[in-house]
């Protein structure tokens, strides 16, 4: 997603070529050595061609070789950790990192204490601005107001 959007709000994108762990299938993680070796020199040379004075991480596994190469370069990183669980790259992460931001409070078991910020997440300002009521949600989606409403989402 982020290949078509980035480029569609007015800015460049490159991307590495890299895949995360499959816990489900460890031959499917016969290649996954090759692929992190080669994100490192992917991000050494997208790091030559942009010289970037800090580099920010929001988790993932693409983005343990992007900061990972700017923390060994001495570039000030930043990690924003929007969930209230912190992932796998973001706590590895986090020693080496200059400030975290935070979606909420209580990270400290995930990160050293000293460097969160809580932030909160960032969201879109129709929404920060809306003037939509519980009643009129509740009337919208054909809810009842004595009853608890459960909302699950989810990414890939």
């Amino acid at each position: 997603m982020e290949m078509d959007r980035v480029p569609q709000a007015g800015y460049s994108i490159v991307g590495i070529d890299i895949a995360g762990l499959n816990r489900s299938s460890l031959i499917k993680n016969i290649g996954l050595p090759v692929k992190i070796i080669k994100s490192f020199f992917q991000v050494r040379k997208i790091f030559k061609d942009f010289q970037p004075d800090a580099v920010i991480g929001v988790g993932g596994y693409s983005t343990f070789p992007v900061l990972k190469q700017a923390q060994a370069k001495g570039i000030p990183t930043f990690i924003h950790e929007s969930n209230s669980f912190a992932g796998k790259s973001n706590k590895m992460l986090s020693k080496g990192a200059t400030r975290i931001f935070t979606g909420t409070d209580g990270m400290e078991q995930f990160f050293p204490a000293e460097k969160i910020t809580v932030t909160g997440n960032p969201v879109r300002k129709q929404i920060v601005e809306s003037a939509i009521t519980k009643e009129k949600a509740l009337e919208f989606f054909g809810l009842e107001g004595n009853k608890t409403t459960l909302l699950v989402v989810g990414g890939a």
